[in-house]
């Protein structure tokens, strides 16, 4: 086979390698709805990504819960978002009644609905077309998280409670307004605990905690697991 050949097998290749590159959808963050192809996979410190053709990127243990593969855009979950309006009514100590916002009031409502499915479009060329022998070994990997010996060795692994401190920033009411709401209302003061933990993000909570576990494990703190 001459050079000009193999350049055109190779270039054939490819090419269908490239259309062969799988669609995403994102199910959470700013991206939620969104449809993204796959670009290539990498593992940076120890943590695989999945990497897209639009500069996005995901860490892969979060595949199924913020973004999921799916087989064409008329696949996967349409996204609507609303305000929640929940307005209560609240008893007074004189036995009056007002109105009042409900813990969810204002919040913001996902809900997703399932698409009814249908057929594979052809992907937008990616800006780094995938490597063949390299696609397959990590989808693999990727079905096979369960398998994964860290992970393995992990839930095998005897399990120790530790304390740790982290700066929660929370938004919070002032305490003039919490002391009113206690005073005035029946159950005033569980009602603003509730509506206060509502409003904190998990999402970023798992991440402070995250940054200090990698402190503590990295032996930059004064509370280190023996």
């Amino acid at each position: 086979m001459n050079k000009n050949n193999i350049d055109n097998y190779q270039k054939q290749e490819n090419m269908a390698e490239t259309m062969e590159a799988q669609l995403y959808q994102w199910l959470k963050t700013d991206k939620a709805g969104d449809y993204v192809y796959e670009d290539k996979i990498e593992e940076e410190d120890g943590i695989t990504y999945i990497k897209f053709t639009d500069g996005s990127q995901v860490n892969a243990e979060l595949l199924g819960e913020y973004v999921i593969k799916v087989d064409s855009e008329d696949d996967g979950f349409e996204i609507k978002e609303e305000i929640i309006h929940d307005m209560t009514k609240a008893k007074l100590q004189d036995g009056g009644e007002i109105e009042v916002p409900g813990i969810m009031h204002g919040q913001r409502k996902v809900t997703m609905v399932k698409k009814p499915g249908g057929k594979r479009k052809k992907p937008t060329k990616p800006q780094n077309p995938v490597v063949n022998h390299e696609k397959t070994a990590v989808k693999e990997e990727l079905s096979k998280l369960v398998s994964d010996p860290v992970i393995i060795l992990l839930e095998k692994a005897k399990k120790e409670k530790h304390t740790y401190d982290i700066e929660l920033n929370v938004d919070a009411i002032s305490k003039q307004l919490f002391g009113v709401v206690k005073d005035t209302f029946d159950d005033g003061e569980e009602k603003a605990l509730d509506y206060i933990v509502s409003l904190i993000d998990m999402d970023k909570l798992k991440e402070q905690l995250k940054e200090k576990l990698k402190e503590v494990y990295n032996g930059e703190g004064n509370d280190t697991p023996v």
